[in-house]
């Protein structure tokens, strides 16, 4: 821990620095029909369900690439995420369906890191590519 230095009025201050881990998101299903945001570092408040389930209407199956996945920028609230998502469930073979991982103040490589390092997050991108014969090289290179 740092100190800032009052010495000038006769005091020291410890400075607290934001060890917080980036929060991390999931949007999409788990075993069954009707994909929603779940926190996977943290807790979702009611708040933060409204700002995660609209990415449902902006990305869109036009928006993801049906072959590779796309990595993506999305904010909310002020706040940049990165993002990575597929056009398919490993849950839910209906149009429109998703899987999507985002990393507040993210890069593509914290991306891919959320997804090799969360056996939650893993299997779920690990099913969609097996089943749907996707080709998320970053998935390939860890196995």
């Amino acid at each position: 821990m740092s100190t800032s230095d009052f010495s000038h009025i006769g005091l020291k201050r410890p400075v607290e620095h934001n060890k917080q881990p980036n929060r991390i998101i999931y949007f999409g299903t788990d075993g069954c029909v009707g994909h929603f945001p779940l926190g996977i570092n943290f807790h979702l408040t009611r708040k933060d369900d409204k700002n995660f389930e609209k990415i449902d209407g902006i990305i869109t199956d036009e928006f993801l690439n049906e072959a590779t996945g796309f990595f993506f920028r999305y904010i909310t609230n002020g706040i940049p995420y990165i993002g990575f998502g597929v056009p398919y469930s490993p849950d839910d073979e209906r149009p429109g369906s998703k899987t999507i991982v985002l990393v507040e103040n993210g890069t593509v490589q914290k991306v891919k890191d959320a997804i090799l390092q969360n056996p939650f997050l893993l299997d779920k991108f690990n099913k969609v590519k097996e089943k749907y014969k996707l080709n998320i090289d970053f998935l390939e290179e860890e196995q």
